[in-house]
């Protein structure tokens, strides 16, 4: 696009409403910002998804407070369901894992229980 074509691109105006006029310019550099803030939010998304951490998420997105990047790693119902799906996967793993420790103990339980009723 020539210089001359982005000048005149400043004074071409829409009309938004009753009243509501913008210039052409002023639509392209909200569109624009707008854009870039979702594709910022998709990015932050997808790093988080795939188990990236957070310090090296906020290092490539350029993210300096953990507020605003909170603000973009936008939580779910779907991240708590999986959250909550893996919680009680490993609860079950280690109850597996425990059992076998545990039954002596649990055998000498009910053993002392028996005689004392």
């Amino acid at each position: 696009m020539s210089t001359f074509a982005i000048q005149e691109m400043r004074y071409l105006t829409l009309s938004l409403g009753d009243h509501a006029v913008i210039t052409m310019w002023d639509f392209v550099r909200q569109e624009a910002c707008s854009l870039r803030t979702h594709l910022r939010l998709s990015a932050v998304r997808n790093m988080v998804a795939v188990g990236i951490p957070d310090v090296v998420c906020m290092k490539i997105s350029g993210h300096k407070s953990r507020s605003v990047f909170d603000r973009y790693n936008v939580v779910s119902m779907s991240d708590v369901a999986e959250a909550t799906q893996k919680l009680e996967n490993r609860k079950l793993q280690v109850k597996m894992e425990l059992a076998p420790k545990l039954a002596p103990a649990i055998e000498k339980q009910n053993r002392k229980s028996l005689k004392t009723a």
